[in-house]
């Protein structure tokens, strides 16, 4: 090994000292260094690791040197592909086995795609459109192309110099199907003890190995569901129906969810957010003050300490005065009013609206809600005007005077409140 290293020493001190008497001499040495490295294929992967550190570390930077760019490019693309080949991809066509290639490995612009037994290795480099382009390894100039630019069946497929077109960028389509559900049932608002029929067919190209379906709470945890094996194009809910029983889940926020599993991995097919009414109390009858449960710097008052219907409800620096204290006071069927302390109105929706982004704001009438929690020691405030929606931090970024409305439910943490005495 040390021999080896002392002649390639002499040999770069060789050609170090022809090119201060002849640069030509240092070209022809690139040159057959360039033939090498295209031919290195044949090589083994010893040979191949060699050859190329050798080319790093010397033939590129004197390349560089004496300004032959183009010797330099290439000859550091080469050496890449042998010391770093997880850049590269081999393409292979699935209806005949054979891969996607360089016609004889050609490096030229216009050189033809065609199918062939042995690889040409692929960079895939994204476009940051969502395409890629195509660039082969035998060319430092060129990449996949479409012949003329214009698309029409029949049309030639070659490498051809960068531009940058449209003609030169592809996307990526999986080519299997990903499941898919239908005939389903989605669960919406139900009382405490109430049932859901579950139902649908779950549908795959590929074999389904299993199927989930479950209620997921805040946390993400499961808190009823089942998961079947099974090993079939499709799959009937209905078989796990009897086993899941959604009468036994507490009030509070869950996600239906529907998974299956094929060979490609786990996809869901329904994922939506549903809320367990109470049938009773959740709260103590008190005063609390509604402070945001993912900052508690944070709680609700009212703007400027008015005391007229129509004041606006804000968020504001949490502190213990009237204007940011409620009294909840619990009236039937799981529903509470909980009036304003420091104004004696009480936290209603604008008009008893039901929409999403309805205004949140003092009132002489108020709107009763639920008061259901979220397995974490806080709360969704639930108005019964609205079967979608709940109490909401507008665009969900705490700061003083962000506005308070109701929103259609996504148990993210601008919807959560802490009751602090």
């Amino acid at each position: 090994n040390n021999d080896k290293k002392l002649a390639n020493a002499e040999t770069s001190r060789k050609i170090i000292e022809s090119v201060t008497k002849d640069i030509r001499i240092m070209i022809i040495k690139l040159a057959d260094r360039l033939h090498n490295m295209r031919t290195m294929e044949y090589q083994s992967p010893e040979k191949q690791i060699e050859k190329s550190k050798e080319t790093l570390d010397f033939y590129v930077p004197l390349a560089e040197h004496i300004g032959e760019y183009t010797f330099k490019q290439e000859l550091e693309d080469l050496s890449f592909l042998y010391l770093d080949p997880k850049n590269y991809y081999k393409i292979k066509n699935m209806g005949s086995g054979l891969y996607l290639s360089a016609a004889g490995q050609g490096s030229s612009s216009g050189t033809n795609v065609e199918l062939s037994s042995s690889a040409t290795l692929w960079q895939v480099l994204p476009d940051g459109a969502g395409g890629y382009y195509i660039v082969p390894s035998c060319s430092y100039t060129s990449c996949l192309d479409l012949y003329t630019g214009i698309p029409d069946n029949g049309k030639n497929i070659e490498i051809w110099n960068y531009n940058m077109r449209g003609s030169q960028r592809w996307y990526l389509i999986s080519s299997s199907t990903k499941p898919s559900i239908s005939g389903q049932t989605i669960p919406g608002n139900m009382q405490q003890g109430a049932s859901f029929s579950i139902r649908g067919t779950g549908s795959s190209s590929e074999k389904i190995t299993s199927v989930t379906v479950g209620a997921y709470d805040t946390n993400g945890r499961m808190k009823i569901g089942k998961t079947a094996q099974t090993n079939a194009n499709a799959y009937n809910l209905k078989n796990l129906d009897t086993s899941i029983k959604f009468g036994s889940l507490p009030a509070g926020a869950y996600r239906y969810k529907v998974t299956v599993t094929t060979a490609s991995g786990t996809y869901t097919l329904l994922n939506r957010i549903f809320m367990v009414m109470s049938n009773g109390r959740t709260v103590s009858n008190g005063t609390y003050r509604l402070v945001l449960a993912q900052n508690k710097k944070y709680a609700i008052s009212v703007d400027h300490n008015g005391k007229t219907p129509g004041t606006n409800l804000l968020l504001w620096s949490n502190s213990n005065i009237a204007f940011r204290r409620f009294q909840f006071t619990y009236q039937n069927n799981g529903y509470y009013t909980i009036k304003n302390e420091g104004s004696s109105l009480y936290l209603s929706v604008k008009g008893q609206g039901s929409a999403s982004g309805s205004n949140v704001e003092l009132s002489s009438s108020a709107t009763q809600w639920q008061v259901l929690p979220d397995g974490t020691g806080s709360y969704y405030l639930v108005p019964k005007c609205s079967s979608t929606s709940c109490l909401d931090l507008y665009s969900g970024v705490p700061a003083n005077g962000k506005n308070i409305e109701i929103w259609n439910y996504n148990m993210g943490k601008a919807q959560r409140w802490s009751l602090v005495k």
